[in-house]
């Protein structure tokens, strides 16, 4: 899977042109319009669906979180998801300018984002909090657990990318996944 962020790397730095999508790579251009994946999608249509399926089970894996929930939930989104982040990650390392690469990443992850959740160019600002929840919870610890050498250089500039282009996310910040567990409280003053 690998060939999908090397993809990955080449459209997020796209122009519309009057024939289709222009993609710049490292060192020349390629049409994207009519390119073709070897089982007959278009390449930008894999790529969103890819970074698509790590927001499925965002509302059940969010819901009455707890302690027990969470690490269940952590699990399972690392197995289902963790190749995807340690590829994004690879393609960062491999980059001759990491950050530049990184944030390319993240705009790729923001534009995603956008196409799935927003309605008429709008997310809604209840569904922009549950986003940033999920985005807290799963997506940054995930690209931590990782251990990259990357992997803080990434989860900094989709946290950028989140602060400008998303509205009441100015002040998004993340935490590695044992901040975030030892935050728990298995009960609240002892009833729930």
């Amino acid at each position: 899977h690998l060939w999908f962020f090397q993809i990955l790397s080449i459209a997020v730095n796209r122009e519309k042109s009057s024939r289709g999508w222009v993609c710049f790579g490292a060192s020349h251009t390629k049409e994207m319009s009519y390119q073709k994946t070897k089982n007959g999608h278009r390449m930008e249509d894999v790529m969103q669906e890819r970074m698509e399926e790590i927001f499925d089970k965002m509302y059940s894996m969010t819901d009455g979180l707890k302690k027990k929930a969470y690490e269940k939930w952590m699990t399972e989104f690392r197995e289902r998801h963790g190749q995807t982040f340690r590829e994004m990650l690879e393609t960062v390392e491999r980059a001759s300018d990491q950050k530049a690469e990184a944030e390319n990443i993240a705009g790729m992850f923001a534009d995603v984002v956008e196409h799935q959740f927003a309605k008429k160019g709008k997310i809604s600002a209840r569904k922009q909090v549950d986003i940033n929840c999920f985005m807290i919870y799963y997506v940054f610890p995930a690209i931590l657990l990782t251990q990259s050498e990357s992997a803080v250089i990434l989860a900094d500039a989709i946290r950028d990318e989140w602060r400008t282009r998303f509205k009441n996310s100015s002040q998004l910040a993340y935490a590695d996944y044992d901040t975030l567990h030892r935050s728990f409280n298995d009960k609240i003053f002892g009833m729930f």
